[in-house]
């Protein structure tokens, strides 16, 4: 069934309750159609190969070990601070050291700027983000309010309007089992009939 002919006919205000063996018996069938349809829809596009980089393998790789490897792609030692050049280091090793030494003394300086303004402007920060959030918060409340509302009146509509032909629901159906029940008994009484016509020519044959 296509998803754009796909519809359910429901009237759940005037509709009587399913009793439990009918219920059973529709939970049944839906756990079977469940079990025996594909996940994924027929219409729906074949999903496109996966071709990814060198490098992308390489880290999907990396991420899917357990546990995963730690990353190396930043050199966290440029960070710590560097040991004393030993007794009779080249200029070459001296200056590396030195360049760490750098490199380290400008992160702890950015970091201490960093922590002061943090305790400076943090509390009024976290402050005004919270105030944020609530803000947000009651917007989506708000929304949510006003979308139950809908239902309901949705909800209140349908049941009135159901109720409204509920009569007349009741008196079509009766009806078309009055005249089911008519046409079976005319079905009956024709073949009766040609029973009784067959056997009389049968007899007059004779």
């Amino acid at each position: 069934m296509s998803i754009a002919n796909a519809y359910f006919e429901s009237l759940p205000y005037i509709d009587e309750e399913l009793s439990p063996e009918s219920r059973a018996a529709a939970e049944a069938l839906i756990k079977e159609n469940l079990e025996t349809s594909s996940a994924t829809h027929p219409n729906l596009p074949a999903l496109i190969p996966s071709n990814p980089s060198s490098i992308l393998a390489s880290e999907l790789a990396r991420v899917s070990t357990v546990p995963p490897t730690p990353l190396t792609a930043i050199d966290l030692s440029r960070y710590e601070a560097p040991s004393t050049p030993p007794t009779g280091a080249s200029l070459e090793e001296s200056t590396a050291i030195l360049a760490r030494a750098y490199a380290a003394h400008s992160y702890m300086r950015s970091r201490a700027s960093h922590l002061a303004l943090l305790d400076k402007h943090g509390k009024n920060a976290w402050l005004i983000g919270n105030w944020n959030l609530e803000a947000e918060l009651k917007t989506i409340e708000n929304e949510l309010a006003r979308v139950s509302r809908e239902v309901d009146l949705l909800n209140v509509a349908r049941n009135a309007a159901q109720q409204e032909v509920a009569a007349e629901l009741k008196m079509l159906e009766d009806t078309w089992q009055k005249g089911i029940a008519r046409t079976i008994e005319t079905q009956v009484a024709t073949a009766q009939l040609r029973a009784e016509v067959l056997e009389e020519m049968r007899v007059r044959a004779q």
